[in-house]
Protein backbone atom coordinates (compact mmCIF):
# COMPACT_ATOMS: atom_id res chain seq x y z
CA UNK A 1 0.00 0.00 0.00
CA UNK A 2 1.44 3.39 -1.51
CA UNK A 3 1.72 5.74 1.85
CA UNK A 4 0.51 9.04 0.09
CA UNK A 5 -3.09 8.02 -1.98
CA UNK A 6 -2.95 9.34 -6.01
CA UNK A 7 -4.82 12.53 -6.54
CA UNK A 8 -6.11 12.74 -10.14
CA UNK A 9 -5.97 15.86 -12.29
CA UNK A 10 -7.74 16.21 -15.71
CA UNK A 11 -7.28 18.94 -18.66
CA UNK A 12 -9.77 21.55 -18.77
CA UNK A 13 -8.49 24.92 -20.62
CA UNK A 14 -7.91 24.55 -23.99
CA UNK A 15 -4.96 25.21 -24.74
CA UNK A 16 -5.02 25.47 -28.19
CA UNK A 17 -7.07 28.86 -27.64
CA UNK A 18 -4.20 30.45 -25.60
CA UNK A 19 -2.10 30.68 -29.46
CA UNK A 20 -4.57 33.19 -29.77
CA UNK A 21 -4.67 35.25 -26.81
CA UNK A 22 -3.97 38.64 -26.40
CA UNK A 23 -1.14 40.27 -24.40
CA UNK A 24 -3.59 41.14 -21.41
CA UNK A 25 -3.95 37.07 -21.53
CA UNK A 26 -0.48 36.78 -19.73
CA UNK A 27 0.26 37.22 -16.19
CA UNK A 28 4.06 37.70 -14.81
CA UNK A 29 5.47 35.81 -11.90
CA UNK A 30 8.12 36.95 -9.50
CA UNK A 31 9.90 35.30 -7.16
CA UNK A 32 12.90 37.61 -6.58
CA UNK A 33 15.05 37.89 -9.43
CA UNK A 34 13.54 35.57 -11.91
CA UNK A 35 10.65 36.24 -13.54
CA UNK A 36 7.80 34.01 -15.70
CA UNK A 37 5.38 34.72 -18.04
CA UNK A 38 2.61 32.86 -17.88
CA UNK A 39 -1.32 32.39 -19.50
CA UNK A 40 -3.99 33.59 -16.56
CA UNK A 41 -6.19 31.52 -18.03
CA UNK A 42 -3.82 28.05 -16.74
CA UNK A 43 -3.19 29.44 -13.42
CA UNK A 44 -6.78 30.12 -13.08
CA UNK A 45 -7.71 26.64 -13.95
CA UNK A 46 -4.72 25.21 -12.23
CA UNK A 47 -4.76 26.61 -8.53
CA UNK A 48 -8.08 27.20 -6.89
CA UNK A 49 -6.15 29.86 -4.47
CA UNK A 50 -4.61 32.17 -8.19
CA UNK A 51 -8.10 31.89 -9.23
CA UNK A 52 -9.78 33.45 -6.28
CA UNK A 53 -6.94 35.86 -6.25
CA UNK A 54 -8.48 36.71 -10.21
CA UNK A 55 -12.18 36.96 -9.19
CA UNK A 56 -11.33 40.23 -7.03
CA UNK A 57 -10.30 43.64 -7.80
CA UNK A 58 -6.83 42.83 -7.00
CA UNK A 59 -2.80 44.46 -7.15
CA UNK A 60 -2.49 41.54 -9.55
CA UNK A 61 -5.49 41.74 -10.79
CA UNK A 62 -4.71 45.54 -12.45
CA UNK A 63 -1.24 45.41 -12.60
CA UNK A 64 -1.15 41.80 -14.08
CA UNK A 65 2.18 40.58 -11.53
CA UNK A 66 1.81 38.52 -9.34
CA UNK A 67 4.65 37.87 -6.55
CA UNK A 68 4.96 34.69 -5.41
CA UNK A 69 6.59 35.42 -1.76
CA UNK A 70 8.92 32.14 -0.18
CA UNK A 71 9.42 30.55 -3.42
CA UNK A 72 12.75 30.11 -4.89
CA UNK A 73 13.14 30.77 -8.57
CA UNK A 74 13.87 27.00 -9.42
CA UNK A 75 11.35 25.70 -7.53
CA UNK A 76 8.49 28.21 -9.56
CA UNK A 77 9.66 27.11 -12.64
CA UNK A 78 8.91 23.40 -11.65
CA UNK A 79 5.59 24.46 -9.97
CA UNK A 80 4.47 26.84 -13.57
CA UNK A 81 5.94 23.88 -15.51
CA UNK A 82 3.51 21.17 -13.70
CA UNK A 83 0.42 23.72 -14.09
CA UNK A 84 0.77 23.61 -17.75
CA UNK A 85 1.64 19.80 -18.24
CA UNK A 86 0.25 17.92 -15.12
CA UNK A 87 3.85 16.08 -14.88
CA UNK A 88 5.70 16.68 -11.80
CA UNK A 89 9.12 17.05 -12.29
CA UNK A 90 10.77 14.26 -11.19
CA UNK A 91 13.56 16.47 -8.61
CA UNK A 92 13.52 14.58 -5.27
CA UNK A 93 15.88 17.77 -3.86
CA UNK A 94 13.47 20.34 -4.37
CA UNK A 95 10.46 18.01 -2.90
CA UNK A 96 10.41 19.44 0.20
CA UNK A 97 10.15 23.26 -1.36
CA UNK A 98 7.92 22.29 -4.08
CA UNK A 99 5.56 20.32 -1.87
CA UNK A 100 5.25 23.52 0.67
CA UNK A 101 4.59 25.65 -2.71
CA UNK A 102 1.98 23.26 -4.09
CA UNK A 103 -0.15 23.31 -0.68
CA UNK A 104 0.40 27.50 -0.76
CA UNK A 105 -1.67 27.31 -4.18
CA UNK A 106 -3.89 24.51 -3.81
CA UNK A 107 -2.38 22.35 -6.59
CA UNK A 108 -3.47 18.90 -5.28
CA UNK A 109 -1.87 16.53 -7.46
CA UNK A 110 1.18 18.17 -7.70
CA UNK A 111 1.79 18.07 -3.50
CA UNK A 112 0.52 14.29 -3.19
CA UNK A 113 3.57 13.29 -6.05
CA UNK A 114 5.85 15.56 -3.92
CA UNK A 115 5.00 13.84 -1.09
CA UNK A 116 5.78 10.54 -2.81
CA UNK A 117 9.37 11.56 -2.91
CA UNK A 118 9.61 13.25 0.16
CA UNK A 119 8.52 9.41 1.60
CA UNK A 120 10.76 7.45 -0.90
CA UNK A 121 13.59 9.64 0.56
CA UNK A 122 13.17 9.86 4.10
CA UNK A 123 15.71 8.34 6.28
CA UNK A 124 16.83 9.11 10.22
CA UNK A 125 18.24 12.13 8.64
CA UNK A 126 15.91 14.04 7.15
CA UNK A 127 13.10 12.46 9.57
CA UNK A 128 12.42 15.41 11.68
CA UNK A 129 12.29 17.75 9.27
CA UNK A 130 9.52 15.73 7.04
CA UNK A 131 7.62 15.46 9.93
CA UNK A 132 7.77 19.10 10.58
CA UNK A 133 6.98 19.35 6.64
CA UNK A 134 4.06 17.35 7.09
CA UNK A 135 2.34 19.36 10.03
CA UNK A 136 2.55 22.81 8.87
CA UNK A 137 1.10 21.86 5.61
CA UNK A 138 -1.36 19.20 6.60
CA UNK A 139 0.22 16.14 4.72
CA UNK A 140 -1.51 13.16 6.54
CA UNK A 141 -0.53 10.01 4.51
CA UNK A 142 3.00 11.44 4.60
CA UNK A 143 2.77 12.55 8.10
CA UNK A 144 1.59 9.20 9.10
CA UNK A 145 4.44 7.16 7.03
CA UNK A 146 6.76 9.55 8.88
CA UNK A 147 5.49 9.26 12.62
CA UNK A 148 5.91 5.17 12.36
CA UNK A 149 9.16 5.61 10.90
CA UNK A 150 10.43 7.94 13.64
CA UNK A 151 8.56 5.39 16.08
CA UNK A 152 10.92 2.68 14.86
CA UNK A 153 14.31 4.95 14.81
CA UNK A 154 13.04 7.20 17.92
CA UNK A 155 16.31 7.19 19.97
CA UNK A 156 18.66 7.69 16.30
CA UNK A 157 16.01 10.36 15.19
CA UNK A 158 16.24 12.03 18.19
CA UNK A 159 20.25 11.94 18.38
CA UNK A 160 20.33 14.05 14.65
CA UNK A 161 21.17 17.61 14.27
CA UNK A 162 18.13 17.66 12.86
CA UNK A 163 16.24 17.25 16.12
CA UNK A 164 18.27 20.11 18.01
CA UNK A 165 17.54 22.12 14.40
CA UNK A 166 13.79 21.87 15.21
CA UNK A 167 13.90 22.28 19.00
CA UNK A 168 15.44 26.00 18.12
CA UNK A 169 13.78 26.91 14.73
CA UNK A 170 10.37 25.02 14.83
CA UNK A 171 10.01 24.40 18.72
CA UNK A 172 5.62 24.55 18.10
CA UNK A 173 5.79 22.37 15.22
CA UNK A 174 8.47 19.93 16.94
CA UNK A 175 5.96 19.72 20.24
CA UNK A 176 2.97 18.86 17.51
CA UNK A 177 5.46 15.96 16.22
CA UNK A 178 6.00 14.71 20.22
CA UNK A 179 2.70 14.73 20.58
CA UNK A 180 1.82 12.60 17.65
CA UNK A 181 4.88 10.12 19.02
CA UNK A 182 3.17 9.66 22.08
CA UNK A 183 -0.40 8.54 23.48
CA UNK A 184 -2.26 11.49 25.00
CA UNK A 185 -2.44 11.27 28.73
CA UNK A 186 -5.34 8.41 29.96
CA UNK A 187 -8.73 9.90 31.40
CA UNK A 188 -10.69 8.91 34.58
CA UNK A 189 -14.02 7.93 34.14
CA UNK A 190 -15.42 11.13 34.32
CA UNK A 191 -13.33 12.64 31.13
CA UNK A 192 -10.88 14.75 33.61
CA UNK A 193 -7.23 14.20 33.38
CA UNK A 194 -5.77 11.96 36.18
CA UNK A 195 -3.96 14.44 39.15
CA UNK A 196 -0.83 14.37 39.72
CA UNK A 197 0.58 12.15 42.61
CA UNK A 198 1.48 14.64 45.51
CA UNK A 199 5.21 15.40 44.83
CA UNK A 200 3.57 16.36 41.86
CA UNK A 201 6.84 16.97 39.62
CA UNK A 202 7.45 14.18 37.20
CA UNK A 203 5.33 12.49 34.46
CA UNK A 204 6.31 9.54 32.58
CA UNK A 205 4.80 8.53 29.14
CA UNK A 206 6.31 5.83 26.98
CA UNK A 207 6.16 5.97 23.16
CA UNK A 208 5.02 3.81 21.20
CA UNK A 209 8.51 4.06 19.23
CA UNK A 210 9.81 2.48 22.80
CA UNK A 211 11.34 5.31 23.72
CA UNK A 212 10.77 6.76 27.51
CA UNK A 213 10.83 10.26 27.80
CA UNK A 214 10.97 11.83 31.36
CA UNK A 215 8.54 14.91 31.26
CA UNK A 216 9.19 16.94 34.55
CA UNK A 217 5.60 18.81 34.98
CA UNK A 218 4.75 21.49 37.42
CA UNK A 219 1.11 21.29 38.51
CA UNK A 220 -0.05 24.29 36.43
CA UNK A 221 1.40 22.79 32.89
CA UNK A 222 -0.06 19.99 34.03
CA UNK A 223 -3.40 22.03 34.11
CA UNK A 224 -2.64 23.76 31.10
CA UNK A 225 -1.17 21.43 28.53
CA UNK A 226 -1.01 24.29 25.77
CA UNK A 227 0.92 26.44 27.04
CA UNK A 228 3.60 25.97 24.92
CA UNK A 229 1.47 27.17 22.07
CA UNK A 230 2.54 30.46 23.35
CA UNK A 231 5.94 29.96 21.68
CA UNK A 232 6.94 28.79 25.43
CA UNK A 233 9.56 25.40 24.39
CA UNK A 234 7.96 22.42 25.73
CA UNK A 235 9.65 20.90 29.01
CA UNK A 236 10.03 18.27 27.45
CA UNK A 237 12.22 20.05 24.13
CA UNK A 238 14.43 21.74 26.79
CA UNK A 239 17.50 19.53 25.86
CA UNK A 240 18.90 18.21 22.63
CA UNK A 241 17.57 14.26 23.27
CA UNK A 242 14.24 15.83 23.90
CA UNK A 243 14.18 14.79 27.87
CA UNK A 244 14.23 17.38 30.74
CA UNK A 245 16.96 17.36 32.73
CA UNK A 246 16.24 16.70 36.21
CA UNK A 247 19.37 18.47 37.93
CA UNK A 248 18.89 20.96 39.79
CA UNK A 249 14.79 20.82 40.28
Amino acid sequence: MEAVKDVTETVTVDLGALLDAGDDAMVILEAGDPRLVAHRAVLVDRSHVLAAMYAHDTLETSTGVVRIADVGGPVLRQLVSYLYTLQAPQLPGTAPQLLAAADKYGVLGLKAECERQVAAQLTVETAVATAVLTVRHSCSDLRRATIEFIKAHTHEVMATQGWADAMLHRPKDLIEVSRLLCDPPPKSSTGQLPALPSSGTLAEKICSGGALLSVRLLRHNWAAPTAGAHGCPHPALTSRGGVASSRGR
